[in-house]
This record gives structure tokens, C-alpha cells and sequence, in this order.
């Protein structure tokens, strides 16, 4: 994982980069988990052309559409499946 990119969608519709790796030894957080912000890129196209070999976020392909349903952007149904039980943790669908 060390120094692997990814990029994603941004709220704002444009994509960022991130660099994945770990905290050096001399952190207080040393060996565990890092996400770092490198670049942000107005087109999915730039960001690839930057970073070829960074990995794309699959919520990427489905931010993109402006015509994408709830169930393509979440991966839930529009209907709760048939044993899902709103009184189990008083939640809605």
C-alpha cells in the first residue's frame, strides 16, 4: 500500500488525488495508516493523465452522472428489501 494513489470525485465535481501509505517511524502515529491530498484535477481525463497507474474510486464512474439514480450512486434500492424491519434499530428506508 505504501505510496499507492487513488483518485475520487469531489463534492464540487472536481477529482482528487490521494497518496496511501504509513506514518514514518519518528510519528507518533509510525506504522499506522496514511491518506495525504496531493492534487485536485477539473476532469477525470487530467487526473489520469497525471497519476496513470493511481486507482479509481468506483463511487468515481457513478458521481459523474448527473442522471444517476439513488440505487446507482449508493448501491441501495429504492425500496427496502422484504426483511428490512424499521422497528429493529427505528430506522427509515
Amino acid at each position: 500500500m505504501s505510496n499507492m494513489h487513488t483518485i475520487e470525485a469531489a463534492a464540487r465535481g472536481s477529482f482528487e488525488v490521494y497518496r496511501h501509505g504509513f506514518y514514518p517511524s519518528g510519528s507518533v502515529l509510525a506504522g499506522q495508516s496514511r491518506r495525504s491530498f496531493v492534487a485536485e484535477y477539473t476532469s477525470l481525463r487530467e487526473a489520469k493523465a497525471a497519476y496513470p497507474r493511481a486507482r479509481v474510486s468506483e463511487s468515481t464512474r457513478t458521481y459523474t452522472d448527473p442522471n444517476a439514480t439513488l440505487e446507482e450512486l449508493s448501491g441501495l434500492p429504492e425500496t427496502p428489501p422484504a426483511w428490512f424491519a424499521p422497528s429493529d434499530a427505528n430506522e427509515t428506508w
